[in-house]
């Protein structure tokens, strides 16, 4: 048994120097880089559902809870599974765990769109005060052009800042 441990830990040591720097672990068990795979409302009364995917194919959800007749209006819960609700998956506000996940988030964020983008999309959505990104929208046309991992990084970023906006004044 001690053999094995000793391998274990080597192997995860040679596996770090392999990967890099960028190879860490998160709350989530999730391995860098971390990809944003889906952002999507939910026929639920408007949760917003979040997949994310780390190295390896592993996967993790976040749910913006946004259900009719819900105590928990605008919390996040988060787990391995699809649609997360239980409570023992509801994240604390002003949690160590709530901050990881708010500043992965905006690395995915920081990631796909720069500062200056950034800017003038939270700026939209504060002139606006709208709960979505409508890419109909003619008022939207300095996006159209994004990319789709964009356009992804976009919705969350709106997601992000209503959350925020709500819980963190």
């Amino acid at each position: 048994m001690k053999k094995i441990k000793i391998l274990f830990f080597i192997s995860l040591l040679l596996l770090n120097l392999f990967l890099g720097p960028g190879f860490t672990k998160n709350l989530f068990n999730l391995s860098e880089p971390i990809y944003l795979l889906l952002i999507a409302g939910v026929k639920d009364g408007g949760s917003t559902e979040i997949m994310l995917r780390g190295f390896g194919e592993k996967k993790f959800y976040i749910l913006i809870d946004h259900r009719l007749n819900t105590e928990t209006e605008g919390r996040m819960y988060i787990g391995p599974d699809s649609y997360p609700q239980d409570s023992e998956n509801l994240v604390s506000i002003n949690s160590d765990e709530e901050k990881q996940i708010l500043d992965m988030l905006q690395r995915i964020i920081d990631n796909n769109i720069n500062p200056e983008m950034q800017s003038k999309l939270l700026n939209f959505y504060a002139e606006n005060k709208l709960g979505g990104l409508f890419i109909d929208d003619p008022r939207m046309s300095f996006i159209e052009n994004l990319p789709i991992e964009d356009m992804k990084a976009a919705l969350l970023l709106n997601t992000i800042q209503t959350y925020k906006n709500a819980f963190h004044h």
